[in-house]
């Protein structure tokens, strides 16, 4: 709804957002990225699962370029 207003503007959403809904968010044209702890699960930071997390956020990347190239 800010897009409305500030139509210039680029939004990165992180509330709400996962794996599951985060190219919903991608493919708006005033949102530039989106965040979310499913990159990064409490368990997974607790347990210093680096690969895990780093295979997440590529997911993510893959996300993005899936969509804008």
């Amino acid at each position: 709804s800010f897009a409305s207003v500030w139509p210039d503007l680029r939004f990165m959403p992180t509330g709400g957002i996962n794996h599951s809904n985060a190219t919903d968010y991608l493919r708006l044209r005033s949102v530039l990225a989106v965040g979310g702890s499913w990159m990064a699960t409490t368990v997974d930071i607790e347990q210093m699962n680096w690969p895990g997390i780093t295979a997440a956020a590529s997911a993510a990347v893959s996300l993005w370029t899936d969509i804008h190239g």
